[in-house]
């Protein structure tokens, strides 16, 4: 029990930094903190059951094999479309002068 809280407790305050946060400040601008606070925390709990659900059914039914070719082929496919991405990025000259 005390891995679970730990890993939660990560996780909640992990998760504060990114988008949460703007929406959490926008909200809070409308609404009591402490509402903002706990619908917050719910709709992350679900997200991470929602996660872990599937996770937990995804491994009983494909095989550890599987998984780990699966996991390494999304990792050299998203570092891929990153290099891709910051390609993009680059300033194009139109004209030569």
């Amino acid at each position: 029990m005390e891995e679970l809280l730990l890993s939660l407790g990560l996780i909640f305050v992990a998760e504060l930094g990114d988008k949460t946060q703007l929406v959490a400040l926008t909200l809070a601008t409308r609404f009591r903190a402490g509402v903002v606070l706990t619908g917050i925390f719910v709709a992350t709990m679900l997200v991470h059951l929602l996660s872990v659900a599937i996770g937990g059914f995804t491994g009983t039914v494909l095989p550890a094999g599987w998984i780990e070719l699966l996991s390494g082929l999304a990792f050299v496919g998203f570092g891929l479309w990153t290099i891709r991405g910051i390609s993009w990025m680059k300033p194009r000259v139109l004209c030569n002068p």
